[in-house]
């Protein structure tokens, strides 16, 4: 029996994800130096995870992503929520490495919020200022939204083959996947 992969996934090497058609390798997808290096060598395209703006353009030119529709959105305010408490947890470990955060409940993370609401990243309030426009049924016009966090509002197409690695790679961006 012979398997025939088309795009595909690793973990190997750091991750990387494969953007394959014709039984030929179109773009690799990775933070690792040496598939960079492996691929200019042998001519084929690379982009640096890193750089979420070409990513994010790469997904949209192939037509592999969509943007939420409005609705879609609000119905993943319940996803985004459980997100924000995850910004402010990593925040915490950030700035005081030494705290143990296994043990700390929810009423502490908001009351953490309360308190340091202004020390808290720049992406967090736009995405608690984006998530507050949702909830007042106030439209978002995604050409405005900062890239640190367009990953939220952003899902994978309906291709069968494509569509679980698509949100993976988004996920990459988000923590959580979307849709």
């Amino acid at each position: 029996m012979i398997i025939k992969f088309n795009s595909f996934y690793t973990r190997h090497f750091g991750g990387a994800y494969a953007f394959r058609s014709d039984g030929k390798t179109r773009v690799v997808i990775s933070r690792n130096k040496e598939i960079a290096a492996e691929c200019k060598k042998t001519g084929k395209s690379f982009i640096d995870l890193n750089n979420k703006f070409e990513v994010l353009n790469f997904l949209e030119e192939e037509g592999l992503i969509e943007f939420m529709s409005q609705k879609d959105a609000r119905r993943n305010l319940s996803i985004l929520d459980p997100r924000l408490f995850f910004m402010v947890v990593e925040h915490i470990h950030q700035t005081d490495p030494e705290k143990d955060l296994t043990v700390m409940k929810e009423n502490e993370i908001k009351q953490y919020v309360y308190s340091n609401f202004d020390k808290l990243p720049e992406y967090f309030h736009e995405l608690v200022r984006l998530t507050k426009k949702l909830e007042n049924n106030q439209v978002i016009d995604y050409q405005n939204v900062p890239l640190d966090i367009l990953p939220y509002f952003v899902r994978a197409k309906d291709d069968p083959e494509l569509k679980n690695m698509v949100n993976q790679l988004i996920a990459e961006y988000t923590g959580q996947i979307l849709g």
